[in-house]
């Protein structure tokens, strides 16, 4: 049996001799046309046009996030207002946009929006207050 793989009795030598006359050559496959002689077979037959897939859905919208955002965004800036008067009226804004929000759909965002418009109607009323207490008083001294 280790006559068959080589002369040496070593099945991990390449054999030696004759046994494969193609041994280490390129193989032939035949006859194989260029690319440029390949056959016509005529246009691919046209079924109606393109695949048309449609509209394409939009994510739905939730009018609820838009209002507890905005809720946030006018609370935010009633706090950072509420020394003048512009704060009281934007606290006001934000609480309805807040409430309406909680409404539509209890959200993290709105319930944020909630209290941040309530803080700045709490600082508004009291910055409001204490400036109508000072007026007076210095008022009065004039």
């Amino acid at each position: 049996m280790a006559d068959d793989y080589n002369n040496t009795g070593n099945p991990y030598e390449p054999p030696q001799g004759g046994s494969d006359p193609n041994y280490g050559q390129t193989p032939t496959y035949g006859d194989v046309p260029p690319a440029g002689d390949a056959p016509v077979y005529g246009d691919a037959p046209n079924y109606g046009g393109g695949y048309n897939p449609g509209p394409v859905a939009q994510p739905p919208v939730n009018p609820a996030k838009n209002l507890a955002l905005a809720s946030l965004i006018v609370g935010i800036f009633s706090v950072v207002t509420s020394f003048v008067i512009i704060g009281l009226p934007a606290s006001i804004v934000g609480l309805i946009l807040g409430i309406k929000a909680n409404k539509v759909f209890k959200s993290g965002l709105g319930t944020a929006g909630l209290i941040i418009s309530i803080a700045g109607l709490v600082f508004s009323v009291i910055f409001t207050a204490c400036f109508a207490i000072l007026g007076g008083a210095i008022w009065a001294n004039l």
